[in-house]
């Protein structure tokens, strides 16, 4: 029932008539205490998942949208809630639900963590890096290479060089997916294949600023590319349910 509902996307009212049609008639108030009592369960199980992801030195971090009935909102409209999801590439991903995307969702969820943050740009990723100096944040490829995609039409010479070279670093990437490289072995091949290539990249961030949106939006992908660029070790994909 609890694999029917959150893998198959049946939702209780659906099982609730599949299991009558079947001759096993059963309420969905029994249905949705049976989901709250697997919840139960399965909490200890989170908590440790939770733990053993924060001991590791390195996660991903990820928020998305969801919408949600909400029995509480006027004339039964949905809601949108946060799905905060913490990953580590070959480890376990747990998953939090909350009302908000606000900045201070995010402390809570990493507790006393020490080590590299992995996550896209949202500002309370950085934010939260500002004020725990014992973490080091870690950007997205996809979204600093976004930010060039973006400036290309008006700076096709600058941002096309970019995109170019995170486009070196993806095929080398493709090749040793192939290869089924593991962790260690692959992180000394970014050492050593992506050190020329970040060079490079660091001379083109610390030119002198040009003038027009495009080239903001180019620097701004710049910076989003540092840390990766400089942490070789990292994973060019960030997402923690596509790693």
């Amino acid at each position: 029932m609890t694999t029917a509902k959150y893998v198959d996307h049946l939702p209780l009212y659906r099982q609730e008539k599949m299991l009558a049609r079947w001759g096993a008639p059963i309420p969905r108030q029994t249905l949705s205490d049976w989901i709250a009592q697997t919840s139960c369960w399965l909490e200890p199980l989170h908590r440790l998942m939770h733990a053993e992801l924060l001991k590791g030195g390195y996660v991903q971090f990820d928020e998305t949208p969801i919408h949600c009935n909400d029995p509480d909102h006027p004339r039964g409209q949905t809601s949108t809630g946060w799905l905060w999801v913490l990953s580590r590439p070959g480890s376990d991903a747990v998953f939090f639900w909350r009302m908000s995307r606000r900045h201070e969702e995010l402390p809570p969820l990493l507790k006393d963590y020490q080590g590299l943050l992995h996550s896209d740009g949202y500002e309370a990723y950085p934010q939260y890096v500002a004020d725990n100096p014992g973490v080091i944040w870690l950007s997205c490829w996809a979204h600093a290479r976004r930010k060039f995609t973006e400036a290309l039409p008006s700076a096709p010479g600058r941002a096309g060089f970019i995109l170019r070279l995170i486009g070196t670093l993806y095929q080398w990437e493709k090749r040793w997916d192939g290869q089924r490289v593991g962790a260690r072995l692959r992180c000394a091949l970014r050492s050593s294949h992506f050190k020329p290539h970040a060079g490079v990249a660091q001379t083109r961030r610390c030119a002198p600023a040009r003038q027009g949106s495009a080239a903001v939006v180019a620097r701004q992908g710049l910076q989003l590319s540092a840390q990766p660029l400089e942490l070789f070790g990292c994973p060019l994909r960030s997402r923690p349910h596509q790693t």
